[in-house]
């Protein structure tokens, strides 16, 4: 049975049900309002509308995260086209508006008009509303308080709900709304918030109002403000007369980034689109061009972005300055089109352009990029360019979140196996996005959940990737939702959730050949699906397309490439896989890092195994071992002890076989990669002989013990023996099993006695 029942703030819950039932048979689940996911969930689920960022929030907000508030809400935008994108009320349906009325009918005239000015106010106060009406204000706002509407703590105003506020403030003619906005502007002190009832009780095009808004919209853009900023500054041009084309301009510019950043890419666009078709040529032009292209490059179509930038160029005529910041914008852009040596030329022009100059901001955009280009192609690992960049970035204020200095430089450092550095970086720039609502926050939480699922953090990583494929999905950046999609499929077939993976992988592989992205991100996360599960011909087949796209981009090596080459090796096809490994000679900065070292060397003894030569083969292996200990990614380590136990079992060296895969079974089920563990088991049961027995342990075991013993804890165990804190406790749990011990202090009396 399923009961429920509301119960209103400071209420106790009822005990019917369970003293008739028993308190023993009853479980209490306490719902709570929707978060802003869920809600755009629903309304997607159930109406298929897609609401833009923005106007989710505000549904979300209004509705007070209840469920029936917002898809009635939903229901009602979708009928009036969906938008609201300037700050105009939320159509409110006919059986809403009736329920909120209802309860103000009975509020004498001069009340509702009190609890209005109260409703029109973001932050509603008491003083405020004082101000606006006098004396009188605390009498009516009592009367509200009595009918259940609103609750006085202290100085500020709490409406019981929102919709109570956003429908009593709404049911008023424009007309009146506008009176009331202006009368709100006179005794408001908050900056954006006058401005922002200047703007709503104007009655056409101020140059005055629109000056105070535009200043009002740099003032919520530096606190962190991206959506405030972004209406605010589209109300200012709204309000710009039209014969200031200058300001028109100008304006133009900011709020389409502003709404781009705050997650509404439709209107971005439209703003901008809408301003090419009025013709034109010269540098206006190509400011438009040049923003437009950076927004659909990432919120699109990658094709379609570079185009755009591509005839930005063409409108410059000899302003260098805007052709460095043009140039600047385009290089990814370049990159996944015309390949690495074009991309190279495109920021050395505006590196040295922007040195000329003395445009410090583009300057380190570009230098990043060099950097970045340099190590890609493995020819260097520019370390002092990245930090000169980063610094540059730092001293100039304002981080931008995917393709800045800062961005670039944890990526750089992820591939380096500098994963502590990384993961500061990431951390700062999520959490400057989160906090300021800037859709661009979806790129570093995407390469976070990568860093995570390197690490065997798959929990942790699986949350973020899904957060950047929400974020991606509700802010219009369609171009980007493959991303998180790729992310969380590669930590679904780690984790042997086969389905889940192939299914998130192949949409991935869907949305990127069709938006102009390279997919290399959807083909190593089946590939590598298809190599757990020991499908090595369709492992292969699946890889190699994004092996050869980026070679032929000037890419020789990416991580697929290894993959591919295990793949090969399995099918006994070792001269190709050999010739994928020779292409690490093409990227000497790479082969300087531990991660590369090691995948080469699995590689390589994988190789060595198919031809047979098994004493070559378990040399490469341990190499392979050695280098992934000193890395903190536990899966690879895994696969090259089961790569390594197999050969010692061929090689009829059963105890060291058998400590080997002992080894890589605890590693695999300390990760939950289950697909990884049975294979491992499989390999140990073909052994033979006697396994470790019951009060026996393991090597790994023992290390584990004799470490805890000294009073280490399992983040200290797993960093000093190179497994993941996970796979520490797993080991405990069995050695607390196998010794019949409950804690640590009985594990070390243990020991101490068996010593004795």
């Amino acid at each position: 049975m399923l009961a429920t029942v509301r119960i209103a703030e400071g209420e106790a819950e009822p005990v019917d049900l369970d003293a008739a039932f028993g308190s023993d048979r009853g479980r209490h689940l306490p719902v709570g309002p929707l978060s802003v996911a869920a809600v755009y969930e629903l309304v997607r689920t159930h109406l298929d509308v897609a609401l833009s960022r923005p106007v989710l929030l505000r549904v979300h907000e209004a509705s007070g995260g209840n469920p029936f508030f917002a898809l009635e809400l939903a229901r009602a935008l979708e009928r009036a086209g969906g938008g609201t994108a300037r700050g105009d009320p939320l159509p409110v349906p006919a059986n809403l508006r009736q329920l909120v009325r209802g309860r103000i009918a009975a509020l004498p005239r001069a009340a509702a008009e009190t609890l209005r000015l109260a409703a029109g106010l973001s932050r509603p106060t008491l003083t405020a509303v004082e101000l606006a009406v006098g004396a009188r204000a605390e009498h009516d706002l009592g009367l509200a308080g009595d009918a259940g509407l609103l609750e006085l703590r202290g100085d500020e105003i709490h409406f019981t709900h929102p919709l109570l506020a956003s429908i009593h403030f709404d049911s008023a003619p424009p007309r009146s709304r506008r009176a009331v906005h202006r009368r709100l502007a006179a005794v408001v002190t908050d900056p954006e918030e006058r401005a922002r009832h200047l703007a709503r009780g104007a009655e056409g095009p101020d140059s005055e109002i629109a000056h105070t808004l535009e200043a009002a919209s740099e003032r919520a853009q530096r606190r962190g403000a991206i959506a405030a900023g972004a209406e605010l500054a589209e109300q200012a041009l709204e309000l710009t007369p039209l014969q200031l084309t200058g300001d028109v301009h100008r304006r133009l510019l900011v709020a389409a980034e502003r709404r781009y950043a705050s997650g509404d890419t439709a209107r971005a666009v439209e703003l901008l689109e809408g301003a090419l078709g009025q013709g034109g040529h010269g540098r206006a032009r190509a400011e438009v061009l040049w923003s437009l292209g950076k927004i659909t490059f990432e919120g699109q179509d990658t094709r379609v972005g570079l185009a755009h930038s591509q005839a930005a160029l063409e409108e410059v005529d000899g302003d260098d300055l805007l052709r460095a910041q043009i140039l600047e914008s385009l290089i990814a852009a370049a990159f996944k089109k015309e390949g690495s040596a074009a991309a190279r030329a495109y920021a050395r022009e505006a590196a040295e352009l922007a040195e000329d100059l003395g445009d410090l901001r583009t300057l380190a955009g570009a230098l990043t990029q060099i950097a970045s280009l340099e190590l890609g192609r493995g020819a260097a690992y520019e370390l002092e360019l990245f930090e000169r960049s980063v610094a540059l970035e730092d001293e100039l204020g304002g981080l931008e979140l995917d393709y800045g200095p800062t961005a670039q430089f944890a990526v750089a450092l992820m591939e380096a196996g500098e994963y502590d550095r990384a993961r500061q970086l990431l951390d700062r720039l999520c959490e400057r996005g989160r906090a300021s609502g800037d859709a661009a926050v979806h790129q570093p939480v995407v390469n976070l959940a990568y860093l995570e699922s390197a690490l065997g953090n798959y929990e942790r990583a699986e949350l973020l990737a899904r957060e950047a494929y929400d974020i991606a999905l509700q802010t219009g950046r369609e171009a980007a939702e493959p991303k998180g999609l790729f992310t969380l499929a590669w930590i679904e077939a780690a984790l042997g959730r086969t389905d889940e993976a192939r299914a998130h992988a192949e949409q991935a592989l869907v949305l990127t050949d069709g938006r102009g992205w390279s997919s290399g991100g959807p083909r190593a996360a089946l590939g590598f699906l298809e190599l757990s599960l020991e499908n090595y011909e369709a492992a292969y087949e699946v890889l190699v397309p994004a092996v050869e796209r980026y070679r032929n981009l000037g890419v020789p090596v990416i991580e697929q490439t290894f993959d591919a080459a295990e793949a090969l090796a399995a099918l006994a096809r070792v001269d190709e896989a050999r010739a994928l490994l020779e292409r690490c000679d093409e990227a000497p900065a790479l082969m300087r890092f531990p991660i590369t070292i090691g995948a080469v060397a699995r590689a390589r003894g994988l190789i060595a195994e198919a031809e047979g030569d098994l004493v070559a083969a378990e040399e490469a292996l341990e190499e392979a071992v050695r280098t992934d200990m000193t890395c903190t990614r536990p899966l690879h380590l895994g696969r090259s002890l089961l790569a390594l136990g197999t050969v010692q079992r061929r090689l009829r060296k059963k105890q060291a076989a058998r400590e080997t895969l002992d080894r890589a079974v605890e590693i695999f089920a300390g990760l939950s990669a289950v697909i990884w563990a049975d294979r491992a088991r499989r390999e140990l049961a073909r052994i033979g002989g006697r396994s470790t027995p019951r009060g026996e342990l393991s090597a790994t075991e023992t290390d584990i013990v004799e470490l805890v013993v000294l009073g280490q804890s399992n983040k200290e165990v797993a960093d000093a023996l190179h497994l993941s804190a996970k796979t520490v406790e797993w080991n405990l749990s069995r050695i607390y099993s196998r010794l019949g011990v409950h804690s640590r202090t009985e594990l070390a009396a243990a020991r101490r006695a068996e010593r004795e």
